[in-house]
């Protein structure tokens, strides 16, 4: 199915709801819904479906529909129109007007339920500001007004949710007013999963084809011609040599990688995530597949970014990197290259890298407890990066999801698993910016912990070479967004 694109402007759903109290046991309301497009993430439109129903009762937990008129009762209603074979755009839904609703003595409670199915192919959420009289509703004396606004915040795509207005009233004394609830409906690249937020923002090679498609590529690549559509670099069998793959549009319109010649770590897990056992030095085919990114913090700012930003972490260990941070610094660690130099251009396209904000490391960032301690770290660049290895410190930091063990376990992508990085039980170790200095850290372990580096013993000013020439440690990209 086609998609309008639109990359102009932040795609927006404005939906209004509006109450006009004339009396004590009465009140008119009306519920408006506008819809506008636009769209800064995603090439779709903001679609979905309205249904609704007016309640009312005596307490907020026993409530009946009022079915005594037509008008309490909203059928479905949808800005999506596929019938000449995809959407015809956003254009504006009928208002629903509901009319007087009488509040009898016993009966004080009225409740507005809307369900909002998102048809989107990418997830909404809704921002609601309730008003009485253009005044902030806490204002109001006469009146409850609540709602579960927290069900909007995220909306994914196919699910429905409900919003719930509740209206009690609370004073005999006769009053007049308008009531008004008006929130957007934004089209974001959010996705709510197990209580945390992802985002999906660029593309790279990650997940195994499966025998079948793997001897259907190879066939093709090997009985014709083919060119490549652009190339991914990452580092060759742990030995700190950037090796090129090519990528390649098949005819279902997907982009594969070839690897000619995998090369997996030699202890530990042995197969791809589908279980298919790896044989060094065969050829395998990967799908270049949405980047996930886990949403760290939407409000992050530092001494240059001072205005809030999105703080993302990519959900999966993307590739290997065997020499570790101990110049990261100072601008010469093959991570901070393979960051900066490639998988910033083979990862993002040119929009997508125009949302990306830099950010500049500190010396605070380069001791992985978060604090010089007195020690004054090597040289470091405080030159601005796209992307990064996240510092030590920031993986204890709780207020990022950062609270056990799990909470930083990162899954090893069957790409990464061909190119030597070592997984257990489908979990990778890998890199963090910060320095290896003696007892502190400066990558996280397959079970999550943050590794140490030496016993207490060993001087707090000395660096560890031998932390950062490990083979098969695996890197798991950072970047910021507006």
């Amino acid at each position: 199915m086609k998609r309008t694109k639109l990359i102009t402007s932040l795609m927006m759903c404005v939906f209004c709801l509006s109450f006009l109290v004339v009396g004590v046991w009465a009140a008119v309301v009306s519920v408006n819904f506008n819809l506008n497009a636009g769209l800064k993430y995603y090439p779709e439109g903001v679609y979905v479906e309205l249904s609704g129903q007016v309640y009312r009762g005596s307490n907020n937990i026993e409530m009946n529909p009022i079915k005594s008129d037509s008008r309490f009762t909203l059928e479905p209603i949808t800005n999506f129109d596929n019938t000449s074979g995809e959407p015809s755009g956003n254009f504006p839904i009928e208002s629903w007007n509901i009319g007087n609703i009488t509040f009898p003595p016993t009966e004080k409670f009225v409740k507005i339920s809307v369900n909002v199915r998102n048809l989107s192919e990418t997830s909404i959420r809704g921002i609601p500001v309730i008003t009485m009289d253009n005044f902030d509703i806490s204002t109001q004396t006469n009146f409850n007004v609540t709602d579960n606004s927290e069900n909007l915040f995220v909306i994914n795509s196919g699910e429905t949710v409900v919003y719930e207005l509740l209206l009690e009233l609370v004073s005999n004394v006769e009053t007049t007013g308008t009531l008004d609830v008006s929130f957007n409906f934004e089209s974001v690249p959010f996705v709510l999963e197990n209580g945390k937020l992802y985002i999906y923002m660029g593309n790279y090679p990650q997940t195994y084809v499966g025998d079948d498609m793997n001897n259907t590529l190879e066939s093709w690549y090997s009985g014709q011609s083919v060119t490549d559509t652009y190339t991914v670099n990452t580092e060759s069998v742990g030995n700190g040599t950037t090796i090129t793959y090519n990528a390649y549009t098949y005819i279902d319109n997907n982009v594969y990688v070839r690897v000619p010649s995998a090369y997996a770590y030699t202890y530990y897990d042995q197969t791809f995530n589908n279980g298919t056992s790896v044989v060094a030095g065969n050829t395998y085919w990967f799908k270049v597949e949405p980047i996930k990114w886990r949403v760290l913090t939407e409000n992050y700012t530092d001494s240059v970014n001072t205005s809030p930003l999105i703080y993302l972490l990519c959900e999966n260990i993307l590739f290997g990197n065997s020499t570790s941070n101990y110049v990261y610094y100072n601008g010469n660690s093959s991570l901070r290259s393979l960051l900066e130099n490639y998988f910033y251009n083979d990862a993002f396209t040119s929009l997508e890298k125009d949302l990306l904000i830099t950010r500049s490391l500190t010396p605070y960032d380069s001791m992985p407890g978060g604090s010089t301690g007195g020690i004054n770290p090597p040289t470091y660049s405080s030159s601005p990066l796209n992307v990064w290895a996240s510092p030590s410190h920031e993986f204890a930091n709780e207020t990022y999801g950062f609270v056990g063990n799990t909470d930083r376990q990162a899954k090893v992508t069957d790409f990464a698993f061909a190119n030597y990085v070592c997984k257990k039980d489908g979990y990778g170790a890998y890199w963090t910016s910060s320095f290896p200095t003696a007892p502190y850290y400066n990558y996280i372990l397959f079970d999550g912990s943050i590794a140490s580096n030496a016993s207490t013993s060993t001087s707090v000013t000395e660096f560890l070479p031998s932390r950062y020439t490990l083979t098969c440690l695996g890197a798991r990209p950072a970047i910021l967004i507006d």
